[in-house]
């Protein structure tokens, strides 16, 4: 079985699946990035104008050019980019600045979770966010995210030493953080399960 590589983001539609909508992600999956080719990531403008936007003059401008680029597509991108650039405004603390952020993975078994499109943010009070900007329509909710905020947890001292994990749900302003008592252990035990459950439905699902 060759090793398989998807990005941390994809990982949450997956997560956040019913179990026949999880047959269809994980196949859909497969037909992507089946020979290591990479699956054509459609928020990846919105991701770039995300992360302009933390170290510009007015915070609001190039997600205004991405929405307004979005809208002449005439397609699901112009309401979509809207709505998440928008609720990514909403969420973002007042004077808030980017940080770089190293790219790193989470791998279990045959497959490699990596974690692109994390920002880094800086707070006014010196503080540091390691966001994840999820952009989707389904809403999140918190066990689904905690399985992300995992990953991103255990790679933090190589992505952003000191920061903080979070994932922001921009289409329902949200905000995601592990709680202080959250088992760890019995979370990596679902983490990996849940890879296990995507790598047989990859199978089988040829």
């Amino acid at each position: 079985m060759n090793e398989r590589s998807i990005g941390g983001l994809p990982w949450l539609d997956y997560v956040l699946a019913t179990p026949k909508q999880a047959v269809g992600i994980a196949r859909a999956h497969r037909q992507r990035y089946e020979g290591n080719s990479m699956a054509y990531a459609m928020y990846s403008p919105l991701h770039a104008a995300m992360r302009r936007s933390l170290n510009s003059v007015d915070p609001r401008t190039p997600l205004d050019n991405v929405v307004a680029w979005a809208v002449q597509k005439r397609d699901w991108r112009g309401p979509a980019f809207r709505k998440a650039a928008n609720g990514f405004l909403d969420l973002l603390p007042a004077g808030a600045t980017g940080v770089r952020v190293a790219q790193e993975s989470w791998t279990e078994s045959e497959l490699t979770i990596v974690l692109r499109d994390l920002l880094g943010i800086r707070l006014t009070s010196g503080k540091l966010l390691l966001v994840a900007p999820y952009c989707k329509e389904l809403e999140l909710h918190q066990d689904a995210a905690d399985i992300l905020l995992l990953m991103m947890e255990s790679v933090l001292d190589q992505a952003l030493p000191g920061a903080t994990p979070v994932v922001w749900d921009t289409r329902h302003g949200q905000a995601f953080r592990l709680h202080a008592r959250t088992n760890r252990r019995i979370l990596e035990v679902a983490a990996r399960g849940l890879v296990a459950k995507y790598l047989r439905e990859w199978s089988l699902a040829a």
